[in-house]
């Protein structure tokens, strides 16, 4: 896409599929319970959950980790510090931040704005670190 970027796709695919254990695990034992109780979801209605949802996420991640791959290669990121760097700052610049403005006008609270953006941010944080170490 870009002239004199090569990319590590077995990289972007690995930092991609890590989106999927961190989620199980932030929205299952960490905090499940009190991110159904911020949406107003039973068990019930969740199990019922939307339908592609798992294979929609995979898909948004592996987006997301390609697109992080084009701004490592452009701030030249080579070691898993400076991965982990970028990786937290799209999370605070872009993602907290997005979110955040959606999470005032919708009004929910604060405490499911933290669950949120603490997987996405963790998420985004892992990928930048695979990325950047793995060229």
């Amino acid at each position: 896409m870009f002239e004199g970027i090569d990319l590590n796709y077995l990289a972007i695919l690995i930092a991609g599929l890590a989106a999927m254990p961190i989620g199980i695990i932030w929205f299952g034992p960490l905090f499940s319970l009190a991110w159904m109780k911020e949406n107003g979801l039973s068990k019930e209605e969740l199990a019922k959950g939307p339908k592609g949802g798992y294979f929609w996420t995979m898909i948004a991640s592996l987006v997301e980790a390609w697109i992080l791959a084009y701004f490592i290669a452009f701030a030249g990121a080579q070691s898993l510090a400076e991965g982990l760097l970028i990786g937290a700052m799209a999370a605070v610049g872009f993602m907290a931040t997005t979110l955040g403005i959606n999470y005032i006008f919708a009004q929910k609270s604060m405490k499911l704005y933290l669950i949120d953006i603490g997987y996405q941010a963790i998420t985004v944080i892992v990928m930048g670190g695979i990325l950047a170490a793995w060229q």
